[in-house]
C-alpha cells in the first residue's frame, strides 16, 4: 500500500495531525516543538509553509471556525492546553486539569466548547469563549485521548486502567457533550488513540499496531484497516 504523499520537515517524531475544517491544509505538531502548516497537493512536494518553535507539541486541533487552534505543550506543564490564534499563534487562553499531565483535547458544539482529558481520569468540559470549566466527569483510570464528533454532540474517550500498556485492557466511553451523561461504554482490547469519521464511525489505533473501525451505536468492531503484519 503506497502512500499518496509523504511530508518532510519535523526534526523528530510527529505527535499529532489536524485537518483545516474546509481548505486543504494540514497542521502537524511534533517532538521538536514545532507546529507546521502544510498545503496538501498530491501532485507536488513542498515543505511546511509556517512553523513556530516551542516545547514538545503532544496534540493539535483546529477549531470548526478555523480561527483558533488547541495545542498541548509537553506533558509536564501541569495538564494545560493552550488556545492559540490560528493566524498569529498568540496564546488566547489556557484550559486543562491541574491535577494531571495534559494529554488530549478537542473542540465541540461548533467550537463553543472544549473537552480535555488527562491521566487523572477526569473528563472536563470548558466554555471556549470564557475559558471557564462548565463541569467534569471522573471516569477513573487513565483517560488517554478524546475526540468530539463532527456534529458536536458526542465525546469519545479512550480509557485504560493504568499507565502501563496491557494488550487486553482498554475501554471506549461515549459522553453527551451537553450534560456530561455517559451514553455507552465498551471494552476495546489494546486501545490507544481514537477519532471520529464524518460518517459517524470511530477509528481506533491499538498498542499492537492495528487500525480498526468501530460502530459507536452498537459498540462493535466493523473491520480492521491495517495490522502490524501488513506492510505500508
Amino acid at each position: 500500500k503506497e502512500p499518496l504523499l509523504r511530508l518532510y520537515g519535523h526534526q523528530g517524531s510527529v505527535n499529532s495531525l489536524s485537518w483545516h475544517p474546509s481548505a486543504g491544509w494540514l497542521l502537524s505538531g511534533g517532538s521538536d516543538g514545532n507546529l507546521h502548516l502544510w498545503k496538501i497537493d498530491p501532485k507536488q512536494r513542498s515543505g511546511p509553509l509556517r512553523r513556530t518553535a516551542g516545547k514538545v507539541v503532544e496534540q493539535v486541533r483546529w477549531s470548526h471556525d478555523d480561527q483558533r487552534l488547541l495545542a498541548s505543550p509537553e506533558r509536564l506543564s501541569a495538564g494545560s492546553m493552550a488556545i492559540l490564534n490560528s493566524t498569529s499563534l498568540a496564546v488566547d487562553g489556557v484550559v486543562g486539569d491541574y491535577r494531571s499531565f495534559g494529554w488530549s483535547g478537542d473542540w465541540g458544539m461548533r467550537s463553543s466548547r472544549i473537552v480535555t482529558v488527562g491521566d487523572s481520569g477526569v473528563v472536563q468540559i470548558w466554555s471556549a469563549t470564557e475559558k471557564r470549566l462548565l463541569f467534569e466527569l471522573p471516569l477513573g483510570g487513565v483517560s488517554l485521548y478524546t475526540s468530539w464528533d463532527p456534529e458536536g454532540n458526542t465525546i469519545a474517550v479512550s480509557l485504560r486502567p493504568q499507565m502501563q500498556t496491557f494488550p487486553g485492557s482498554g475501554e471506549v466511553v461515549l459522553i453527551d457533550g451537553q450534560d456530561g451523561r455517559i451514553i455507552r461504554r465498551w471494552h476495546c482490547p489494546g486501545l490507544d488513540r481514537l477519532a471520529w469519521s464524518h460518517d459517524h464511525r470511530l477509528a481506533v489505533t491499538t498498542c499492537d499496531g492495528r487500525l480498526e473501525i468501530w460502530n459507536p451505536d452498537t459498540g462493535t468492531k466493523e473491520k480492521v484497516l491495517l495490522s502490524v503484519d501488513e506492510k505500508m
